[in-house]
This record gives structure tokens, C-alpha cells and sequence, in this order.
């Protein structure tokens, strides 16, 4: 039991060990550059400082290419989508989407136009058939309202939802960048800081 215990003890120390990795990171590249600033390491200092600055700026990128994966609906304007409006304006083909409209379920709405009646009809006849007629069409018109207002409720309802839902995906992912990469950009941003004054004062 006693082993058991301490294999999971040992477990979740590796775990947050490695889940600092960065920071772990951070405090040996700032203990190399002291040792260089104090002359206790000597050895190749432009090689280590370009291999500090570099791997600090291939740090910083690999983060800038993994923000344009996350956040790529939002359309950044990376290299790639650059080039598509250049090629789209060379082309002539505007690179734009094209949104529609299909509006259906109106089958029942009568076209009570083709309605006739006799020419020789009495005027009561006629005003009656137009009353009708009148009559009819109001009835059509509330019909087809009461429709686009339900339609326009559960097409409101769903927008809402898909809102919501929307908002909760791009705050995680937004909360991702910004808190769950801090450490990584810290360390690129402290590596390449190193490498370079390692360059300045030690070369």
C-alpha cells in the first residue's frame, strides 16, 4: 500500500513538474545567462546566444501559427489568406460568400385572382363576390403573418442558442490563448531577451 501510494505520489509530481515545463525552462535560461554575464561560462557565446535568440523566435511563431489555427473562422490575415486576395484580384473573381435567403410553406395561399364571375351579373352580385374576395385575402394575409411571426420566434430562438454557444466556444478558446499559452510566450519572449544581451555583452 505504502508503494502504491508513493508511485502515485511520485505521478502527480511528475505531472506538475512537467506542466511547468516552461517556467522550469525560463529559470535555466536565466541561470545561463547570469553565468555568462559573470564569466563562469565561456564557451561559444555567439553560438549559444543565436541559438537562444533563435529558438526564442521559433518559440514565438510556432505560438503566432497556432493562433491562426484557433482562431482561423475569424479569417487573421496570415500569409496564405494574403495571397488569395492578391490572386482573387488579379483574377478578377471577387473572394466573397454569398448568403441566401429560401423563404417556403406558402403552398396554402390561394391565388385568388383567377376567381371569376358572370358579366352579367347584378351589382349586389358583383359587390358581394368582392366582399368575398376581400374577405378572403384579409384572412390569407393574417394566415401568412401569423406564419412569419412563428417562423421568425423559432428562427430567434435558434440564432440565440447558436449565439450562446458560439460566445461559450470563442471565450474558452480566447481564455486558451491568452492564460493557457502565457507561459510558453514567456519563455520565448525571455529566451530571445537572453540571447541577445548574451550577444551584446559576452561576444
Amino acid at each position: 500500500m505504502n508503494l502504491l501510494h508513493f508511485k502515485n505520489r511520485l505521478k502527480q509530481l511528475a505531472i506538475g513538474i512537467s506542466h511547468g515545463r516552461y517556467h522550469l525552462l525560463n529559470i535555466a535560461t536565466l541561470t545561463i545567462t547570469f553565468f555568462y554575464l559573470f564569466g563562469v561560462l565561456k564557451f561559444y557565446p555567439k553560438t549559444v546566444a543565436l541559438s537562444m535568440t533563435l529558438t526564442g523566435l521559433l518559440t514565438i511563431l510556432a505560438q503566432q501559427i497556432s493562433d491562426t489555427i484557433k482562431f482561423g473562422s475569424h479569417k487573421p490575415n496570415t500569409f496564405s489568406s494574403w495571397i488569395k486576395v492578391i490572386r482573387s484580384s488579379l483574377t478578377g473573381k471577387p473572394n466573397s460568400e454569398t448568403a441566401r435567403c429560401v423563404m417556403s410553406g406558402v403552398g396554402s395561399l390561394k391565388a385568388h385572382a383567377t376567381a371569376s364571375i358572370a358579366a352579367d351579373a347584378t351589382i349586389e352580385k358583383k359587390i358581394d363576390f368582392l366582399l368575398k374576395q376581400f374577405v378572403t385575402l384579409n384572412s390569407d394575409i393574417a394566415w401568412l403573418s401569423d406564419k412569419i411571426d412563428s417562423s421568425l420566434e423559432k428562427t430567434e430562438k435558434r440564432f440565440q442558442v447558436s449565439l450562446d454557444t458560439i460566445t461559450t466556444s470563442l471565450n474558452t478558446v480566447i481564455a486558451s490563448h491568452v492564460v493557457g499559452a502565457y507561459d510558453m510566450t514567456l519563455f520565448g519572449i525571455t529566451i530571445t531577451i537572453c540571447g541577445t544581451v548574451i550577444q551584446f555583452f559576452c561576444s
